[in-house]
C-alpha cells in the first residue's frame, strides 16, 4: 500500500491562462486608476486659492483619425467626440480629458466602440490674446467586445499641441488640437495613431 502511494504519478498544476489574463487586466486597471486619480488630485489640491493667475477651459470637440496598419491589417478610419477640462496657472497648465471613439482600432470588424482617459501637463505661450500650446498626457484606452483579441484595457499616451482662441464671444471660444497617440499591446504590437479634433471652449478666469 505504501509503495503504490509511492509510485503514484505526479500531478501539476498549472494556472489556467484565463485566469493569467484576468489578473493581467485587473493589474493594468489598477495602474490606470492609479494615474487618473492622482491627476485629478493634483488639480484638486492646486486650484483653490492659487497665488498664480489661473484659469480654467472646458472644452468640447470632435475628433477624426486615420486608421492606418496594425499586424499587416489595414484599419478603417475612426472618429469620436468628447471634452476636456484645463486648469492652468500662469504658462503651466494640466488637462484631463475624456474620448469615445466610434469604431478605434477595428482588427476584426467588429465594430465595438472604446473610449480613452487620459490626464496630462501642458505649456500655453500667450501671443497677441491667442494661445499656442504643447501637451503630453497619460492614462489608459478600453474597449469590450465580443472577440477576445479587442478585449481589455490598454496604456495610453499621447502628446502634441493646438491653438486655443479664447473668449471669441463672451466667454465663448475655440480650440484646435492634434495629438499623436500611441496604444500599448494591441495583438503584441503598441498602435499609434494621429488624431485631428477641433471644438467649443468655454472659458473661466
Amino acid at each position: 500500500m505504501i509503495n503504490s502511494v509511492r509510485n503514484a504519478p505526479t500531478t501539476l498544476v498549472s494556472t489556467p491562462p484565463v485566469r493569467i489574463r484576468r489578473q493581467c487586466r485587473s493589474r493594468t486597471h489598477r495602474l490606470a486608476l492609479s494615474i487618473s486619480a492622482g491627476w485629478v488630485a493634483l488639480l484638486l489640491v492646486c486650484s483653490p486659492g492659487s497665488h498664480l493667475d489661473a484659469a480654467s477651459d472646458i472644452i468640447l470637440f470632435g475628433a477624426w483619425a486615420p486608421g492606418g496598419t496594425l499586424a499587416a491589417t489595414d484599419l478603417r478610419d475612426f472618429a469620436g467626440f468628447g471634452a476636456t477640462f484645463e486648469r492652468y496657472f500662469a504658462i503651466v497648465g494640466f488637462e484631463n480629458t475624456f474620448t469615445y471613439y466610434n469604431q478605434p482600432v477595428d482588427i476584426t470588424g467588429s465594430g465595438d466602440a472604446g473610449f480613452g482617459l487620459t490626464s496630462g501637463l501642458t505649456l500655453n505661450i500667450p501671443f497677441r490674446g491667442k494661445f499656442g500650446y504643447v501637451a503630453a498626457g497619460a492614462g489608459f484606452f478600453r474597449k469590450q467586445s465580443s472577440f477576445s483579441l479587442d478585449q481589455g484595457t490598454r496604456f495610453l499616451s499621447n502628446f502634441g499641441g493646438g491653438v486655443k482662441l479664447r473668449k471669441l464671444a463672451g466667454a465663448l471660444g475655440i480650440r484646435l488640437d492634434y495629438r499623436r497617440c500611441r496604444i500599448s499591446n494591441i495583438r503584441g504590437q503598441a498602435y499609434g495613431f494621429n488624431q485631428l479634433s477641433g471644438g467649443l471652449m468655454v472659458s473661466f478666469d
